[in-house]
């Protein structure tokens, strides 16, 4: 009987033991849990903004990329035009001197045929 009592006693005490213990280490972990949560959040804050920073970077950069490409398309159209009015001028240039050159041609032969009229007369 008394073994029986100290028995139940010792169970007890283990039990109550436990329990203390127990309700100290969930207070521990869940110190612990919260600390782990923060730390995870802020790096997860961290990444973000890491994120965040090199898509900004990138789009950046493509805008720049895509504001140099318009650009260079524009001067190389402004030079193409150019090149064409130079090349249209040129062509205008050629006409009118063949132009030229064609009306000389003629003052020489009509005056090639006067002369030839007067000679011819002269003759006569």
């Amino acid at each position: 009987m008394k073994m029986k009592m100290k028995r139940k006693r010792k169970r007890k005490m283990k039990k109550r033991r436990k329990k203390t213990k127990k309700k100290k280490k969930t207070k521990k972990r869940k110190k612990r849990k919260r600390k782990k949560k923060k730390k995870r959040k802020k790096k997860q804050r961290k990444k973000k903004k890491k994120r965040k920073k090199r898509k900004k970077k990138k789009t950046k950069k493509r805008k720049k990329k895509k504001k140099r490409k318009k650009r260079k398309k524009k001067k190389r159209r402004k030079r193409k035009e150019k090149e064409e009015e130079e090349h249209e001028e040129e062509e205008e240039e050629e006409e009118d001197e063949d132009e030229e050159d064609e009306e000389e041609e003629k003052e020489e032969e009509e005056e090639e045929e006067e002369e030839e009229e007067e000679e011819a007369e002269e003759e006569v």
